[in-house]
């Protein structure tokens, strides 16, 4: 699916961000989508797969005013933004040479508020709304960062005045020949507290259609639009050919698993991902989910481990935490409802696990579940994952795939490599005013190739000739390439060369004396090689030295 470039439309006081795709066959209406949500990175909702197979046209419009919510409807001094976003509506109803009978409107949470005002009072003919918020001033009042894009005025007149917008706006509509569909739950806050009480200001629509969803796998807000989605685009694909569904009020959803058992072959069955898993100086971040199908994963029982196992199948096992994700009930739903929000997993306390007693050494990931008669031990495997090296002042650790396997490489970062067959030259090595300039060559020969595209870095490592802690600090690696005999063979190394010009007081803090290596950090590998060069930081002085060379090979 290609990405869809979002545009402006430059209304009468806002730039609307939007976004535009073109009917794909021969349908000439248009679907208008407001979505809900109101976090910083939330965009645009029914845009994505779903949408696909709905082949009209199709206007998204992103509800974001001088960086405000305000349910496309007003912000604080008026109804600018309803004014603009109707001049946008207006403006490819034109274009595509179409009347308002031949727009649906649609919105989810916040976006169905919007739908059911423009649509009940600018004439829309077709509205499907998912669980819409009514009394857009006493549901945002405790929620300052919300309202203050709405009103800026908080007095109970105000309020009031903002709770009677979706109201008048669907009492005052005289155009009756409407099809609305509108969805909620009992499961929904704002079903009780909200739209139960304003249902009836519909029933005077030809055709009214209300669904209410009683359902265990509906829990939460957001829960409505996901069950009903299918649902949801067959009426939009209906209503795009003219044909236009009737189904009055009416309820869906099941929670009788009477007679129903579970297929034994799956029954037990470990299900496990990891969604998140990285590193950060000696802590391991992770989180999923694991537990085992048919079985409701209760905190008391379920035990979920993260098992790291070095090639010597010496294990390191730590315990995980269990945390809540209501989705997991939903997608792994099968023949009957089964409670799995307990089955996914973080470290304790989200604090991550603590790498400071581990061996260096390269281990798998692995993830130990037990619960009741089952165990069962898989490892973490991912379709894509980042190469990532994180240092602390002794150890340097990787992550890395290897296939899809996730895979982790401990290493000492003073451990030079001096027994690795590898070409190093310090062409320049000067103390200019605190200002340490170094620049120079270096490839190992069984290092991974330097090509773009793969992970090739340079690393200066200062080990601290007392206590044995080290700095690793980043070089930048020039694109010159290194041309060697090998063996009677000329080889080339691309993109070989590295240079530092920084002030040593920006990297060092302690005083002491550092020997210098240059290290490479190649794919998941880590070479060093030791150089002749020494720093020596006093307080008021530091000092470049040069000791006899070493033999390299």
């Amino acid at each position: 699916m290609t990405a869809i470039k979002e545009k402006t439309y430059f209304g009468r006081k806002y730039k609307i961000s939007y976004k535009f795709r073109p009917s794909r066959i021969d349908k000439r209406k248009l679907l208008v989508v407001f979505s809900g949500g109101f976090g910083t990175k939330k965009y645009y909702d029914f845009d994505g797969p779903s949408s696909e197979s709905v082949k009209c046209n199709i206007l998204w419009i992103r509800d974001m005013f001088d960086g405000n919510f305000t349910y496309y409807i007003r912000d604080n001094s008026g109804f600018a933004v309803e004014n603009d976003v109707q001049d946008l509506i207006s403006y490819f109803i034109r274009h595509l040479g179409i009347t308002k009978r031949d727009v649906i409107l649609a919105g989810f949470s916040k976006g169905a508020s919007a739908a059911l005002y423009h649509g009940t009072k600018h004439d829309y003919r077709n509205i499907i709304a998912t669980v819409p918020r009514i009394k857009l001033g006493s549901a945002n009042v405790k929620r300052p960062e919300i309202f203050r894009g709405l009103s800026d005025d908080d007095s109970a007149q105000a309020i009031s005045h903002l709770d009677s917008l979706i109201p008048n706006a669907i009492s005052r509509d005289q155009i009756l020949d409407k099809n609305i569909y509108l969805y909620s739950s009992p499961q929904d806050p704002l079903f009780e507290g909200e739209l139960k009480e304003h249902l009836n200001l519909f029933r005077k629509y030809e055709n009214f259609n209300f669904v209410l969803t009683e359902s265990d796998l509906v829990r939460r807000h957001r829960d409505v639009t996901r069950y009903n989605l299918p649902n949801i685009i067959a009426i939009m694909n209906l209503l795009i050919d003219d044909i236009i569904p009737k189904f009055g009020i009416t309820k869906n959803g099941n929670r009788d698993y009477s007679g129903i058992t579970m297929d034994p072959a799956s029954l037990g069955e470990h299900l496990l991902k990891t969604e998140t898993v990285k590193i950060k100086d000696e802590m391991l971040h992770l989180s999923g989910y694991a537990f085992f199908r048919g079985v409701q994963p209760r905190d008391e029982v379920l035990r979920n481990n993260l098992v790291l196992r070095n090639e010597s199948d010496e294990t390191f096992i730590y315990g995980l935490a269990h945390k809540t994700d209501p989705y997991l009930s939903y997608i792994h739903y099968q023949s009957k409802y089964i409670d799995y929000d307990r089955g996914a997993f973080t470290t304790r306390k989200n604090l991550g696990i603590s790498l400071s007693d581990l061996p260096t050494g390269h281990y798998r990931l692995e993830i130990n579940s037990s619960q009741l008669k089952y165990e069962s031990n898989k490892n973490i495997e991912m379709s894509k994952l980042k190469i990532s090296w994180s240092a602390s002042e002794e150890y340097l650790n990787c992550l890395y795939l290897d296939g899809t396997q996730v895979k982790l490489r401990r290493v000492l970062i003073n451990a030079t490599s001096e027994n690795d067959a590898h070409h190093l030259t310090i062409a320049t090595s000067r103390l200019d005013n605190g200002v340490l300039n170094i620049r120079g060559q270096l490839a190992f020969c069984e290092a991974a190739s330097g090509e773009p595209g793969n992970y090739y870095r340079y690393r200066m490592v200062l080990s601290n000739t007392q206590n044995g802690r080290s700095i690793l600090v980043p070089l930048k690696r020039l694109p010159e390439n290194l041309t060697v005999n090998e063996m009677g063979q000329e080889v080339i190394y691309p993109n070989a060369s590295f240079s530092i010009s920084r002030m040593v007081k920006d990297f060092i803090v302690d005083n002491g004396t550092y020997s210098i290596s240059i290290g490479l950090l190649a794919q998941n590998n880590y070479h060093v090689a030791p150089t002749d060069l020494r720093l020596v930081v006093h307080e008021n002085t530091i000092d470049l030295l040069k000791f006899p060379s070493r033999r390299k090979r």
